[in-house]
């Protein structure tokens, strides 16, 4: 297998991971099973301790931040599925490049802003599972 396939396939793959990672914040986001998020996120957030207000503003924010990443992983998969591995389109690639950019940036702002440095090593895992196959498929910049 060509290290540009294969740097396709693992592009997908991120999206498939984006989707699931989006599917289980909107379905369990107010459930036992996404407390390490939760005692990651602020311990003032367990869910005995709060209003019920409060509580349904945090239900609304992963569900947001959930619904945003199952929409990312679709855009990342057909991008990289049909621009990238299908038609070889130098456009799909800056796409993607672009879209971790923004989202990189968007993450360092907050990281800065609220002091929270638990999103540095997700973020590091999240930044690697798109650095590798971009590089392993940057060939498609010099086509013609």
């Amino acid at each position: 297998m060509k290290k540009y396939d294969l740097g396709c396939r693992l592009l997908i793959i991120t999206g498939y991971i984006f989707i699931l990672t989006g599917i289980y914040s909107v379905l369990f986001n107010s459930t036992s099973l996404f407390s390490i998020i939760d005692w990651i996120m602020d311990s003032n957030w367990e869910n005995e301790n709060i209003s019920r207000s409060i509580l349904n503003f945090k239900i609304f924010t992963w569900d947001f931040l959930g619904m945003l990443h199952i929409i990312w992983g679709i855009n990342i998969y057909f991008v990289s599925k049909y621009g990238l591995k299908k038609h070889r389109e130098s456009w799909a690639w800056k796409c993607i490049l672009l879209s971790v950019i923004i989202w990189l940036l968007v993450v360092i702002k907050y990281t800065i802003m609220v002091k929270h440095f638990t999103f540095i090593p997700i973020t590091f895992f999240y930044f690697l599972l798109f650095l590798f196959p971009l590089i392993m498929t940057k060939e498609v910049l010099y086509r013609k």
